[in-house]
């Protein structure tokens, strides 16, 4: 086990800056000797009068919060992974003790507003966001700061919706490809009735594409032409009984990445031009009823970064994964999509009932703008 110099000795338990540090950097060397815990906090956003209300945002961040002494455990590099046990049952131990856990509770309190009451889902849909942070972009589209339209006349003209449809090979069984067709049909619908003009289809694997639906005919004919790609695998047992796998690529990631580079790098151009204030709002609609083939989240994560760091607005771009088929493991890979730093850009909808058009009409006027979503909490 390699032994490190003693970092300089601090108060009991100090703040390090409230700043997010790489697992790198806590494997460095000046790192050593120290303990840390690492608890997600929300950071608060405060309004400009500096007062913390019960509509402020609250994003989700790493803190880490350092402990001296160090627990007892000696010149140790605390990240080396035989002492895994050790470090964890000596943290246990010293947050037992009721002076520290003290500590932890004062911290805490500074880091929430404790007074108020969690946001509510029902609530979330119906509230008005909060204040974009003050170094957004101005003269963005009006709209991300209002709440959900409650119509689908309102979110069709007002919103630049685009389904994603999974064309894997799994789509075929129990329906799932005509159930996801008659959805988007009874959309279609709609989009004819309104007039919308920013409605768009396009597939996982297939690259046919529809800009700007605008029959139900347009729907059914490209659904037909297009084929869910899969192979069938066939498998003799030892009683030569034959099982067929339906398999096939869910690039999820992938896709997510062209669509969301193609806005982010609009968004870009339009800065400080009046064509800033006429992008709609992005609505990506994924209807998908397997686990993703690649690692969606790594890209959620990469776009989330560009948008904050391109000072666009929060609600610039919402993603909803509509779960179509009762398949158990990809709920659960779905719904992990929404955890993590990707600037609560994402909701998932477990599959609970065929998906209708009226369900499908219910789920997009559902929605939750991104910077009221942080104010769920995590469940």
């Amino acid at each position: 086990m390699t032994s490190f110099p003693n970092y300089p000795t601090q108060s009991p338990l100090q703040h390090e800056s409230v700043r997010p540090l790489s697992s790198k950097k806590l494997c460095q060397p000046q790192w050593t000797h120290s303990s840390y815990i690492q608890r997600h906090f929300p950071s608060p956003h405060r309004s400009e009068s500096g007062a913390l209300g019960s509509d402020d945002v609250t994003q989700q961040s790493d803190s880490y919060y350092r402990i001296d002494p160090p627990l007892g455990l000696g010149n140790t590099d605390l990240v080396d992974c035989f002492h895994v046990d050790q470090v964890e049952k000596a943290i246990s131990e010293w947050l037992d003790t009721p002076e520290h856990t003290q500590y932890i509770c004062d911290i805490a309190s500074q880091l929430v507003n404790r007074d108020t009451e969690p946001v509510t889902v029902e609530q979330a849909r119906t509230r008005e966001p909060p204040p974009p942070p003050p170094e957004t972009n101005p003269g963005y589209n009006p709209q991300l700061d209002k709440k959900r339209p409650e119509t689908m006349m309102d979110y069709l003209r007002k919103y630049h919706v685009l389904f994603v449809i999974d064309d894997s090979g799994s789509m075929t069984q129990d329906n799932r490809w005509g159930e996801a067709r008659d959805a988007l049909v009874g959309v279609a619908e709609h989009a004819v009735k309104y007039g919308s003009t920013e409605i768009d289809m396009r597939f996982f694997n297939s690259s046919k594409k529809c800009q700007d639906v605008k029959s139900v005919d347009i729907v059914v004919n490209i659904f037909n032409q297009t084929t869910p790609k899969g192979a069938m695998v066939l498998r003799s047992s030892s009683r030569a009984q034959i099982d067929c796998i339906i398999s096939g690529v869910t690039p999820t990631g992938a896709v997510l990445k062209e669509i969301l580079d193609d806005h982010i790098l609009k968004l870009d151009a339009a800065v400080n031009q009046s064509e800033y204030y006429d992008i709609k709002p992005l609505d990506v609609i994924v209807i998908t009823d397997g686990i993703p083939t690649d690692k969606p989240k790594d890209v959620l994560v990469e776009e989330a970064l560009r948008i904050r760091s391109r000072k666009h607005h929060p609600n610039c771009v919402g993603i909803q994964f509509v779960q179509i088929g009762s398949d158990d493991n990809a709920e659960a890979a779905l719904k992990d999509l929404m955890f993590g730093n990707i600037g609560n850009m994402v909701d998932t909808v477990p599959y609970t009932a065929v998906l209708t058009p009226q369900r499908l009409e219910r789920i997009l006027l559902g929605g939750i703008q991104p910077n009221v979503r942080a104010l769920l909490p995590i469940v």
